[in-house]
């Protein structure tokens, strides 16, 4: 008797199914291209879909593979008749509601049965710091393919090093001859520390204000000094003559200025001399003879000559300097 019962009831199921399978194809060949619609769950809106799966397959997950749609962990699906009887079944998918969450840059579909975006947040882990920004507010109810982006905002202090560079002074030196220098005190750079308190979205720094500065060493000026002693050849009279013009040629070949030349009978040739007068005038000449007749220290050029006095004063007092 339990076997006619069950053999019926084996009959029963199989002519439901096979009604609900005819049903199926003719509503697939209308759904096919338009499978879809929108439920609303706690004031949510879902996409749900409607699927066909056929026989041959005894369990879900089969069905599913069967299926071309993909379907996610977190999706909910019912199914009926129960798969283990083989004779294919109607699958209602429930979508859960993917959001996009862009977080420093970086993308993620999250898929949640929650109804606001704090409450995924929690449910992913998903931590927002005091000085994040979020480009929608917590406590707004998710939507189907809904977009959040978050900016995650860093601040700190940065530390650079700048050296500073030392000043060069000049300073007279009387013990040092004139026209002479030489280095009194060698230049040394400082160092100086700059703090920056400086703001990054997403790890770019965005903005960078000085807060304190510091210098950790003084720079040391470089000293040069400049001779200003007097070197003296010595004082008396000067006279003046024309240099033969082997002389002349000479002090060309040399470099020298044309005709401002002398004869010296104790200064060594191409010695330069700077010849002043009692009224502030001078010369610098080079000596490029000897020979001096008579008691004049310096016999100038006639060019030299007329730059301190006319040529018909014949003698004047001077003073040969080192220039």
């Amino acid at each position: 008797m339990k076997k006619i019962i069950l053999i019926i009831s084996l009959l029963v199921i199989g002519v439901l199914v096979y009604s609900q399978r005819v049903a199926g194809q003719e509503r697939s060949s209308i759904l096919k291209d338009n499978n879809q619609k929108v439920v609303t769950i706690d004031e949510i809106d879902h996409l749900q879909e409607t699927h066909y799966a056929p026989s041959g397959f005894f369990t879900l997950g089969e069905m599913i593979e069967s299926l071309d749609t993909e379907v996610y962990a977190e999706d909910r699906v019912e199914v009926f008749p129960e798969p283990k009887f083989g004779l294919g079944a109607k699958l209602t998918i429930t979508r859960t509601t993917p959001v996009k969450v862009i977080d420093a840059g970086e993308e993620e579909i999250y898929r949640t049965w929650q109804t606001k975006v704090f409450e995924l947040f929690d449910e992913y882990d998903i931590e927002v710091g005091e000085s994040d920004k979020i480009s929608v507010d917590l406590n707004q109810k998710l939507r189907f393919e809904m977009e959040i982006e978050i900016t995650r905002v860093s601040s700190g202090d940065y530390i650079e090093y700048e050296e500073i560079d030392y000043k060069t002074i000049t300073k007279n030196d009387a013990t040092l001859e004139r026209g002479k220098t030489k280095v009194g005190q060698i230049g040394k750079v400082g160092k100086e520390k700059f703090i920056y308190e400086i703001i990054r979205e997403n790890g770019e720094e965005i903005s960078r204000k000085l807060i304190d500065t510091e210098i950790l060493k003084k720079p040391q000026d470089k000293i040069i000094l400049e001779g200003t002693k007097v070197v003296i050849y010595g004082k008396g009279t000067a006279t003046w003559y024309d240099p033969p013009a082997s002389l002349r040629e000479k002090a060309l070949r040399a470099g020298w200025i044309s005709g401002m030349t002398a004869a010296s009978n104790s200064l060594p040739y191409g010695t330069r001399v700077l010849v002043r007068t009692s009224n502030g005038r001078e010369v610098e000449v080079t000596i490029v003879d000897h020979g001096i007749q008579g008691g004049a220290i310096i016999d100038l050029s006639r060019e030299a000559f007329s730059q301190l006095a006319s040529l018909g004063a014949g003698r004047i007092s001077v003073t040969l300097e080192k220039p």
